[in-house]
């Protein structure tokens, strides 16, 4: 309608609604943050990493995710990142939202860093690896370019 997906019968003719399953409300919330860190790059790989580390904390310390807090502490000391969050949650109506997920394998993408180069590089790093930073340097040149360091190899398999 006007360009809007509904559920024509449901909220038109039966008159109800129903609410979002956690699993989408997830994917929309996973879609929105990853928009913002690609919108930004000049912020450096290390600190948008860090703002999908930030997330996966949230959901293990409370078992949930609370839109709203979760805005406030991503991006709530950058203001143009805080809007542009609050506007897009807000499209989808989530903005007051609190939801837990049941399944494991929903946030599943959440247990680990998927990064892609311009090159065409792909690089999947456990978020406890890039959490204890051990094995795992991320520098970042002063010509805006990064370099990223895995250290303590001890075996490789090709897939």
């Amino acid at each position: 309608l006007n360009g809007d997906k509904m559920n024509y019968l449901s909220e038109r003719f039966l008159q109800c609604s129903a609410d979002m399953a956690p699993k989408k409300k997830f994917q929309i919330l996973n879609k929105v943050i990853n928009d913002i860190n690609n919108h930004y790059p000049e912020d450096g790989i290390k600190k948008r990493m860090d703002i999908k580390s930030q997330l996966r904390n949230e959901f293990e310390e409370n078992q949930a995710f609370k839109i709203n807090e979760i805005g406030d502490k991503l991006f709530g000391n950058h203001q143009g990142k805080k809007q542009e969050f609050d506007d897009k949650i807000e499209r989808y109506d989530l903005q007051y939202d609190t939801f837990t997920v049941a399944k494991e394998n929903t946030v599943k993408k959440l247990e680990y860093q998927m990064i892609e180069t311009d090159t065409g590089i792909e690089i999947k790093i456990p978020m406890e690896e890039y959490n204890t930073k051990n094995n795992i340097e991320i520098i970042e040149e002063p010509g805006g370019t990064s370099t990223i360091i895995i250290k303590n190899i001890e075996q490789v398999r090709l897939r």
